[in-house]
């Protein structure tokens, strides 16, 4: 059964009770990480634009992306081990950094390019208005921009899913990985855009709370994408079944003196 977003966001609440903290915490562990590594290039950059410390800078942080994918999969893995069991375990976090990390680090690469190619006729625009920022040329920077963002748009929901597919299936080549995912969101596309595009509210409630929502809301989001994944595979009916018939149910205590 293919459930509706607003289905899979009740379950992904469910899901989340008890479950919280231990993804807030990988969430927070994730981005000082990043913060802490990609620090010492931000303390090189100055005011010349093209700089060697700043092109230095540009790349390092790059490149600190694509490798960063290694612990969002392990996030990611926390995820499934919620949809699945009800449980997250912080050695999760850490499973895709110990198990062949190089599959992630090549398919970011392999997005990262997808993206760059996504971009160019937004480039193209900003070079033509830098070159005479008429009206005219501004007009068409910014109709080739937005050709840019459909691009993307469309490459992020055919490939997005991709780090969970090879979560599951240790086997999975880059390449394999991203075939199998584009394949499987086919027929799924609009409900995926629906799903992202429900969060947009709750990304302005985040502002208000001076970014300290997204602890929250990241997790709400990541889960509700997660089980996504499991429904468009198959599985999350097997899984919803499954934890069903495992929960225990207390008995309930009589009070004698009553």
């Amino acid at each position: 059964m293919k459930r509706k977003v607003k289905e899979l966001k009740r379950i992904a609440r469910s899901n989340l009770t008890g479950n919280y903290t231990i993804l807030m915490r990988a969430y927070i562990w994730l981005n000082m990480l990043i913060l802490l590594v990609e620090m010492p290039f931000s303390m090189m950059q100055n005011d010349i634009a093209f700089s060697s410390q700043n092109i230095i800078y540009r790349v390092a942080q790059v490149l600190i992306s694509v490798l960063s994918v290694i612990l969002v999969c392990g996030q990611y893995r926390m995820h499934l081990s919620v949809a699945r069991t009800g449980k997250a375990e912080f050695k999760d976090f850490w499973e895709p950094l110990k198990n062949q990390p190089d599959r992630y680090i090549i398919t970011n690469f392999i997005l990262f390019g997808i993206t760059l190619i996504c971009l160019l006729p937004m480039f193209g625009g900003l070079w033509l208005w830098y070159q005479n920022d008429s009206l005219e040329n501004t007009l068409i920077a910014l109709g080739l921009s937005c050709i840019s963002v459909v691009l993307y748009t469309c490459a992020a929901l055919n490939f997005n899913l991709v780090f969970f597919l090879m979560i599951d299936d240790q086997t999975l080549t880059a390449v394999n990985a991203l075939k199998s995912t584009y394949h499987m969101v086919m027929h799924y596309k609009k409900r995926y855009l629906y799903l992202q595009l429900s969060f947009l509210g709750y990304m302005f409630l985040n502002l208000l709370t001076f970014g300290i929502g997204i602890l929250w809301i990241e997790s709400y989001m990541t889960q509700t994408i997660t089980l996504f994944y499991l429904d468009i595979k198959g599985e999350l009916d097997a899984v919803q079944t499954e934890r069903r018939k495992n929960e225990t149910i207390e008995p309930t205590t009589f009070n004698a003196y009553v």
